[in-house]
């Protein structure tokens, strides 16, 4: 019930408070409200409600009075809930990477330098996320590093860590990695670790955490895997950015797996189980029943 909620607040709260200043002043109001809602639903890993938000919202709004910009913003952020629908799903990406097209088309022609780097870093993963493993990522590469260049001019610390990480997910992830691929991509993680940190970035530090400790586990290197996994989960879990507590759950019970201590890492699979059905997120529930499985039947156990 909160979608349909959400929008009758909107209605009626923000032309209320917004009384005073003009129609446009008053639709950039109304869509701040309904991307920052249908934010906060994304990190937390309800992608449905966010749609239901921004479609529900979207009948409010009237583009004739709205600024381009916001409009701009409103079609990007419907199409970023989109792809990671479909990533949480593990459905085709086909229509997110259209969408994604799109809302980089528009954030162009109005003009917005930090909107197109968003769109830009959005769409090259959505690509990345379609060819993975399986291309050079030449595409998203490029869309990744013309973003990082605008998130560095404008001083975007936090968009210059998002897409120093990126970067290095096309050298990792790339078809057949070289031993330089996977040096260049720790350098890019290591580079967006910093800037996280320093930035106090929680959510971007736990993305680089987890691919630097992913090298440390291929390396042989479990308990450096085991820390940086574990903190990994931790930025999550303090920043709230549930959309993706499962697949760090899966990682930690993945070392405890390799180090033997099978009850451990049924706990840590359990728990991925119990956070991507309580999310709907098809994809990591199918890889949480799987890892369960793989401990042997003396080992399964649903939460």
């Amino acid at each position: 019930m909160r979608a349909p909620l959400a929008v009758w607040l909107l209605a009626v709260a923000v032309p209320a408070a917004a009384a005073s200043e003009d129609a446009a002043a008053r639709q950039r109001a109304l869509i701040t409200a309904l991307v920052d809602l249908a934010e906060v639903d994304f990190r937390a890993g309800r992608l449905d409600q966010a749609l239901r938000v921004l479609d529900g919202g979207r009948a409010l709004v009237t583009p004739a009075e709205a600024h381009p910009v916001d409009l701009a913003r409103l079609e990007l952020q419907r199409a970023k809930s989109a792809y990671y629908q479909a990533s949480l799903a593990g459905a085709p990406y086909d229509a997110a990477i259209g969408a994604l097209r799109a809302a980089l088309e528009r954030a162009r022609a109005v003009g917005q330098p930090a909107l197109v780097a968003d769109a830009q870093d959005l769409l090259g993963l959505a690509l990345y996320a379609r060819d993975f493993g399986e291309s050079a990522h030449d595409e998203a590469r490029v869309l990744f590093s013309s973003a990082l260049q605008a998130r560095r001019g404008a001083g975007d610390r936090r968009g210059e860590s998002e897409s120093l990480f990126h970067l290095g997910l096309t050298f990792e992830n790339c078809k057949e990695p070289t031993a330089q691929d996977l040096q260049r991509a720790r350098e890019y993680y290591e580079q967006a670790l910093m800037l996280a940190l320093a930035g106090g970035f929680q959510i971007e530090a736990s993305y680089a955490q987890r691919h630097l400790a992913g090298q440390l586990q291929e390396q042989g290197d479990l308990d450096g895997a085991l820390r940086g996994f574990e903190e990994s989960l931790r930025l999550r879990e303090a920043s709230a950015y549930g959309i993706y507590v499962p697949p760090a759950l899966l990682a930690v019970g993945d070392v405890w797996k390799a180090k033997g201590d099978l009850a451990r890492a049924r706990e840590f699979y359990a728990r991925a189980l119990a956070e991507a059905e309580r999310l709907g997120a098809a994809r990591f529930r199918d890889s949480a029943r799987a890892a369960l499985a793989e401990l042997g039947n003396g080992e399964r156990q649903r939460p």
